[in-house]
């Protein structure tokens, strides 16, 4: 998962030129985020975790702005709750905030993993994956998958 992670934030910091190897490259990194949360072992929380120096907070602004400037073709897309009544009105998805929401999300939890350790990173991620970033990662993904069968 580590390997993942930092594949991730690299892509994000030095994404190639080229818009297709580019988009490419991201939709890998997110199907590979994708399959390692899988293969993760849950994790659990440290003994005396609320005692433990928590991770400084993470620039979203700066993930943002990264993140635009890395991927300057995406931006907004529309979005349905899967679960939601047919022929409800659709919501906007921004692949930008996805992609600084991931961002911001997993280098909280790498640093959780270096400064706490591996078991309570884990579960961070598992617990992060359910409730925030694995939405980001899956609607991102749909999006993704879109924008680079039309290129």
């Amino acid at each position: 998962m580590r390997a993942e992670i930092q594949r991730f934030l690299t892509l994000l910091e030095n994404a190639p030129s080229d818009r297709a190897a580019r988009l490419d490259e991201l939709a890998r990194a997110l199907d590979e985020l994708a399959v390692a949360i899988h293969v993760l072992p849950e994790g659990e929380v440290a003994d005396g975790w609320e005692k433990e120096p928590k991770p400084p907070q993470v620039d979203y602004n700066r993930l943002s702005k990264l993140a635009a400037r890395s991927f300057p073709e995406l931006g907004y897309y529309p979005w349905a709750d899967p679960v939601g009544p047919i022929g409800e009105i659709s919501m906007t998805g921004d692949a930008i905030d996805d992609l600084a929401d991931i961002a911001k999300d997993l280098s909280e939890a790498m640093w959780v993993w270096d400064n706490v350790n591996e078991t309570t990173a884990a579960w961070d991620l598992h617990f992060g994956y359910r409730t925030h970033w694995g939405a980001h990662l899956h609607n991102l993904r749909a999006y993704l998958h879109t924008v680079i069968t039309q290129l």
